[in-house]
């Protein structure tokens, strides 16, 4: 068998993996979405058939395996775009994480991000003042968001009441 059938199998493979009903195989499968992606048609085709996946992980692989691929450039913006301007904060997390570990942002995907910066979520607030900085690393607003996290002594209210749950007593 040559390596081409192999590959090519190995691909199938992970295309019914993520047509499984079971999110934790789904999400094991948008992993394998990541390993050569930039090198390989088959997979970019089977990237490019899950941009539009009703998993938010998966959509999130996808894209982060088609971002280096200037060719996919506008459906990884578009999917980076609607993650992070989603009303979930696990989804605007997962959103700029994904677009954090890109070679390169868009203007669009910057000012997506930038709308975080207003958060609810410390975290959120967090996440989108790093991954700004890492492509404009003179944007003041971000850096003055993320300077507040630092110094902000306050903890969230998220962890303060984990600290406060009577199991952590």
């Amino acid at each position: 068998m040559c390596s081409s059938d192999l590959n090519s199998e190995r691909i199938d493979q992970i295309g019914r993996l993520l047509g499984s009903q079971t999110k934790a195989t789904r999400h094991a499968a948008a992993v394998r979405l990541l390993e050569g992606a930039g090198e390989d048609a088959l997979m970019r085709d089977l990237c490019r058939s899950h941009l539009r996946d009703e998993d938010p992980m998966v959509r999130a692989c996808a894209a982060l395996a088609l971002g280096s691929s200037t060719a996919d450039a506008v459906a990884v913006e578009t999917i980076l775009s609607g993650l992070m301007d989603s009303r979930s904060a696990s989804e605007n997390i997962l959103g700029l994480g994904t677009l954090g570990r890109l070679p390169r942002a868009s203007a669009p995907l910057l000012e997506a991000a930038r709308r975080h910066l207003e958060s609810e979520h410390s975290s959120t607030r967090t996440l989108a003042s790093s991954v700004i900085l890492r492509f404009a690393p003179r944007d003041s607003q971000a850096l003055n968001c993320l300077a507040g996290a630092v110094t902000d002594g306050s903890r969230s209210e998220e962890h303060t009441s984990e600290l406060q749950s009577p199991c952590n007593l």
